[in-house]
């Protein structure tokens, strides 16, 4: 790996390090905005799982319709099954906005669990433990809707407490119906019995948030990697624009659009004036400055449809789309006038930067881009030799 990309990856290390740091109390990214997208690109995923979730607990409910009707008589039956069509339709609903609505995960399985506690407490009430049940079959869906808020639900306070309330007011609600119907160590021993069964789907929950963030902490430190590498190979690191290699891509590119739309195209290249006397006597770190403010004053002449790419050390080209050779000259002389600002060394040096341009415009249809940029390359010859400091416009 060269130094350029060991030090974007120590960077990207640092940053996962920082950024991506994982609270262990919460297993939630300690930074929020991270934690925000990481809950956005895993709703689909959570939605899905809801989704099949939420089916599969229908049709348990639907079924325990006949078991009602079997079992029940009277006011008991009456009361068993309008609480299950009034789940019934609840989870339609919940069904039909999550489809529509996926941001309402958080509040739709709070819901769910609430109507699932409902018929829970509406199932032990009438049935109570004449059918042979035990505490534990109608504690089970209250361990289940914990379980479920445990691994659908993002790590917040909120769902942490949500999930509490259902549960320890579920259970205590069903055990205490129950009571007097039952021994009293089933009680204790379904209690006990779902007890465990939370905290060991909450070790499960935990360790699987913890995978889940790492995964996502991984991909995206990748992803910013390759983003960083490729940008390395494309862009000068110094000034931040096109590197030689790009430059000439973009170029290719630009020969093509103008050739198949029949467009004009220019193209400048600039050299700085006696930039290796400017090192030896400013220094390297002068020489630098002097490169980069000299890009940032041609970037604010150009328009956003020209390229502009760093071909040598103190060499510079310049792709002019739409341009004519005649309003390409003007470019020029404006982009040479405007390095009298830039002095060498700071403000307090008497020293300037002068620069010689080349002009060159594209030849259609029977011209490629080293042709080009040869004759643009020979111009730029000329204005050195005519004393530097000007502009040459090639024939």
């Amino acid at each position: 790996m060269n130094t350029d990309s060991q030090i974007a990856n120590d960077s990207l290390n640092d940053e996962r390090q920082q950024r991506y740091a994982i609270d262990p109390r919460s297993g939630a990214f300690v930074q929020a905005d991270v934690e925000a997208d990481f809950q956005r690109t895993r709703r689909g995923a959570g939605c899905k799982n809801f989704l099949f979730v939420t089916v599969i607990i229908l049709m348990v409910v639907v079924f325990g319709i006949f078991i009602d009707v079997q079992e029940l008589t009277g006011t008991d039956r009456k009361l068993a099954v309008g609480t299950r069509v009034g789940v019934i339709i609840t989870l339609l609903l919940i069904l039909a906005i999550l489809s529509r609505r996926q941001r309402a995960l958080t509040t739709l399985v709070g819901i769910e669990a609430a109507a699932i506690t409902l018929l829970t407490l509406s199932t032990a009430f009438t049935h109570g433990a004449d059918t042979g049940m035990s505490p534990g079959d109608y504690a089970l869906p209250l361990v289940m809707v914990s379980v479920g808020f445990l691994f659908l639900l993002p790590s917040t306070p909120r769902s942490w407490l949500i999930m509490a309330i259902i549960f320890i007011v579920g259970l205590i609600a069903t055990l205490s119906l129950l009571a007097g119907k039952v021994a009293q160590g089933n009680l204790v021993f379904t209690g006990v019995q779902s007890v465990a069964g939370i905290l060991v789907a909450a070790y499960l929950g935990y360790r699987d948030k913890l995978r889940q963030r790492e995964e996502y902490a991984t991909s995206r430190i990748s992803q910013l990697l390759a983003e960083k590498l490729a940008k390395l190979a494309t862009t000068d690191s110094l000034t931040g624009i096109a590197n030689r290699r790009e430059f000439f891509h973009a170029a290719t590119k630009e020969i093509s659009r103008a050739q198949r739309n029949d467009r004009a195209l220019s193209v400048l290249i600039f050299d700085i004036d006696h930039f290796k006397n400017i090192n030896d006597q400013y220094g390297h770190a002068a020489g630098d400055e002097v490169l980069i403010n000299i890009v940032a004053t041609c970037n604010k002449a150009l328009r956003e449809i020209d390229t502009i790419g760093r071909i040598g050390g103190e060499e510079f080209g310049i792709l002019l789309p739409e341009t004519e050779l005649r309003a390409a000259t003007s470019v020029a002389e404006r982009l040479r006038q405007s390095m009298k600002g830039i002095r060498p060394g700071g403000s307090a040096t008497t020293g300037t930067v002068t620069m010689s341009i080349g002009v060159a415009q594209w030849r259609a249809s029977h011209e490629d881009f080293e042709e080009l940029m040869a004759r643009a390359d020979g111009a730029l010859y000329e204005a050195k030799r005519g004393g530097r400091n000007r502009v040459s416009v090639a024939d």
